[in-house]
């Protein structure tokens, strides 16, 4: 419930805020006092976006921070952890772990490390994000990998964790401050922007999640099988690409932040290119719906299967294997026009429940960095971990474009219910 403020009445015959089906009253006379109380340059609305955008970035700050830092806090050079190394590395990983790197990053972390030890920790991270699932950013990928070998190397790798603390810290206050269950009420809220989002306050009760019939629609599994293949890929571009680009090609940690952020500027970028281009297929009649799904899931299944063979050809040369890992980033952000869309297209009244039911396919994310490392170990170099990942995502891949639909479900629809009483809450 929206509190009442100072001095305003949210009762009476004068001064209500009325809600029905039809149509939302807002007082003129609440709305002319409350004119200008905002204050500031940017809408209300628009600084909530961006409290939940930066929001959603720490998230992946932390996330990306973790996988570059891993790469300084472990000891290379020490006689027992000589494992650490794959033993079909590239020459130029095994002289910078004698040496330390040609651009003054030291090669002997503070851990004794091995490679199934660090496959562990990179995967507790997706512990609590497989329980706690929220929408990651780009932003966040692309600001962690290209600051955190730098402040690895100026500050230490304990800053990394500390920075993104920092920024958590700094947030956290504001998004308490701004954000509220309703914009009816807020006190920073203007006239013509209350006016404006007047139309949405119609609030329509809904019954109850239908369960049974959910859990029943098969239709839906295969969009957690192409998430679970999506977030195994994930694992190889962003939690474990630093140790492979360091480990396995010889790549110093700054050319490593170099390639991983320039990968997901270009995977950011093409996510809002395979939207716009699916929107216009879609709008112009180029395409049905169902269609665009399967070809924007084709056209990024593609590119990263292409690719991660690719890799393994690619030996050691160093800007090769760096070229076709940001393609497999590109592939991946064509997810978003594909699978991700499943829940909106099947059941939009119940979309939210059923992207968090998506979310499940997120276990192999702590599962994936433990998978590999021990591959790494028992095969001595990457290849078998990335001819996995690349059938993974091609079976998957198939079995959704196989059995994809985009017609709304029947049990979407919930039954016709008395609006004339409104929840006073609202």
């Amino acid at each position: 419930m929206c509190e009442e403020e100072p001095g305003e009445s949210v009762k009476g015959d004068t001064d209500t805020t009325v809600v029905n089906t039809d149509t939302t009253m807002v007082n003129t006379d609440t709305m002319h006092a409350r004119r200008g109380r905002c204050g500031g340059v940017l809408p209300l609305r628009y600084v909530v976006v961006l409290l939940g955008l930066l929001g959603c970035s720490m998230d992946y700050i932390v996330r990306g921070g973790l996988n570059i830092a891993i790469v300084a806090m472990v000891n290379t050079t020490h006689d027992f952890n000589t494992s650490n190394l794959p033993d079909g590395a590239c020459p130029a990983a095994r002289n910078a772990s004698h040496s330390g790197t040609d651009d003054g990053y030291p090669a002997d972390g503070e851990f004794n490390w091995t490679l199934e030890d660090q496959g562990l920790i990179l995967g507790t991270f997706f512990w609590g994000y497989f329980f706690t699932k929220t929408a990651g950013m780009s932003l966040g990928s692309l600001v962690a990998t290209g600051t955190s070998g730098w402040v690895a190397h100026q500050l230490g790798w304990q800053w990394v964790f500390w920075g993104g603390g920092i920024l958590a810290l700094v947030w956290t206050p504001l998004w308490l401050y701004f954000v509220r269950n309703s914009p009816i009420n807020h006190p920073l809220i203007s006239a013509e922007e209350e006016e404006l989002l007047a139309v949405n306050f119609s609030i329509k009760p809904r019954r109850t999640v239908p369960w049974g019939r959910l859990l029943r629609c098969w239709r839906f599994y295969p969009s957690i099988l192409a998430e679970f293949a999506s977030s195994w890929v994930g694992n190889l571009t962003i939690t474990q690409a630093p140790s492979f680009l360091n480990m396995q090609i010889g790549m110093s940690l700054s050319e490593v932040s170099w390639v991983l952020s320039g990968g997901q500027t270009c995977s950011w970028v093409s996510s809002f290119t395979f939207g716009r281009v699916s929107d216009l297929l879609i709008h112009h009649n180029f395409s049905s719906k169902l269609n665009t799904r399967r070809l924007m899931h084709l056209v990024g299944m593609i590119m990263v299967v292409a690719s991660l063979c690719c890799i393994v050809l690619a030996g050691c040369h160093k800007w090769v294997v760096s070229t076709l890992l940001v393609l497999v980033m590109i592939g991946v952000s064509s997810t978003l026009s594909s699978f991700t869309l499943s829940p909106m297209d099947l059941a939009p009244n119940y979309a939210g429940t059923m992207s968090g039911l998506l979310g499940i396919g997120n276990i192999s994310g702590f599962v994936a960095p433990i998978v590999t490392a021990e591959m790494v170990t028992k095969t001595g170099d990457w290849a078998t971990s990335l001819l996995l990942t690349s059938g993974l995502y091609l079976l998957t891949g198939i079995i959704y474009m196989a059995t994809v639909t985009t017609q709304v479900q029947d049990w979407n629809y919930y039954e016709d219910i008395d609006y004339s009483v409104i929840n006073e809450h609202f």
